[in-house]
């Protein structure tokens, strides 16, 4: 019984050695697909970002998505970027945000409101909608239509 658990241990902290060097892989992998589709024309997606597909020799999708960057959860009621809000959305701040105490969250429906709140000062709602957005990471994603490794 002794040998048994030994050699799970062993097979165990091989595979977990493996799966790690694999990860690392894999991440370095997606980051070259990242830098490959930053430098290629991207297709405009529904929710307002992009992305770029690029195909296998054996059927297999790589996808590089670049997310439109995200709504902040809240908005500091003090403060700089606070400050320039306020500025920017007069007196429709009330409309633009669900006020919390001290913070302040983009309504659900934000960007269409300030699209309609704006639509003279396009100016006015992109610096409105920056300073209300955070950045969003790139992911990537696959697709096997068949084994990887069958190459036919």
């Amino acid at each position: 019984m002794a040998q048994r658990i030994t050699e799970l241990v062993d097979e165990a902290v091989v595979l977990d050695t493996r799966i790690a060097q694999d990860q690392e892989l894999l991440k370095a992998l997606k980051k070259r697909l990242v830098g490959e589709a930053q430098r290629r024309q991207p297709e405009q997606i529904p929710d307002g970002g992009e992305r770029v597909t690029f195909q296998g020799t054996n059927g297999c999708i790589a996808r590089v998505v670049f997310p439109k960057p995200k709504l902040k959860d809240t908005i500091q009621g003090a403060g700089k970027t606070y400050d320039k809000i306020v500025e920017i959305t007069d007196d429709t701040f009330a409309y633009l945000f669900d006020e919390k105490p001290t913070v302040y969250k983009p309504t659900n429906d934000f960007r269409e409101k300030v699209d309609a709140v704006f639509k003279g000062s396009s100016a006015r709602a992109r610096k409105l909608v920056d300073l209300c957005t955070s950045k969003s990471s790139p992911t990537v994603s696959f697709e096997t239509k068949k084994n990887p490794e069958d190459k036919s």
